[in-house]
């Protein structure tokens, strides 16, 4: 199972946190990173193969975890029209080392070892983290739940059948083999403004995606320095 973290973005909301560093460099506490606490958390599940998607800082970020992490595997695949394309883009450029076993990360979540751990061994083989306790939020990810199946996923879903989804995912590598050739078909035709989810909201029937609930756990996007405050008191920091 290779991990990717996609590292494309902006990271517009964070001001000047993010005036010279990628959002993923932002200490959580001295010497901790939102990328180093995703990568040692990954690495304790005994996955140690990483693809980095990059955007702007792409060589701060790379330089950044070959020292830090000296002894893994890591390939970096640069997304050069970060500042006009959502990361379906960077997804489609890091397609040839993605037609594997996954977990994909976004790089601005900060959660727990525990729900990391959980998605990796959980039962079913494709599978994403929600939080059916959480109010569901405005701007953030959403998911239609059909049962215990997935069937949409975006910032606009809503209704009483959606509950709140976090973007770290595990997914199989027949899973992926269809995602990624959605995604191809929605390059070629020129949407580069969407998330790749919508890649998968096109092919849902074909795709069996289950939910593995965290209400118990930490699992949060850091998207403001707002968020970034919050992450810090909930992780002891």
């Amino acid at each position: 199972m290779k991990a990717v973290i996609l590292n494309s973005g902006t990271g517009s909301r964070m001001g000047e946190l993010t005036g010279s560093k990628p959002k993923c460099l932002v200490e959580l506490s001295a010497g901790e990173t939102i990328l180093s606490r995703q990568i040692r958390q990954i690495l304790s599940c005994g996955i140690t193969d990483f693809i980095i998607t990059t955007g702007p800082f792409e060589v701060m970020i790379a330089e950044y975890v070959n020292a830090t992490f000296p002894d893994i595997t890591v390939g970096y695949v640069h997304n050069p029209d970060y500042k006009d394309t959502n990361y379906v883009l960077s997804m489609h450029l890091a397609g040839p080392f993605l037609r594997n076993d996954i977990l994909l990360l976004h790089g601005d979540i900060v959660t727990t070892e525990d729900v990391v751990r959980r998605v990796v061994e959980y039962a079913a083989p494709n599978a994403v983290v929600i939080d059916s306790d959480l109010e569901l939020p405005s701007d953030d990810f959403k998911a239609r739940l059909a049962g215990e199946v997935i069937t949409e996923i975006g910032v606009d879903v809503f209704g009483s059948d959606c509950v709140a989804l976090f973007p770290v995912y595990k997914l199989s590598q027949d899973f992926m083999n269809i995602w990624m050739d959605e995604i191809a078909s929605l390059v070629e035709a020129g949407q580069l403004g969407v998330y790749a989810e919508e890649a998968f909201n096109r092919r849902s029937a074909d795709l069996v995606l289950s939910p593995v609930d965290c209400t118990v756990g930490l699992c949060m996007e850091v998207d403001t320095p707002e968020d970034l405050e919050k992450a810090r008191k909930l992780t002891g920091q």
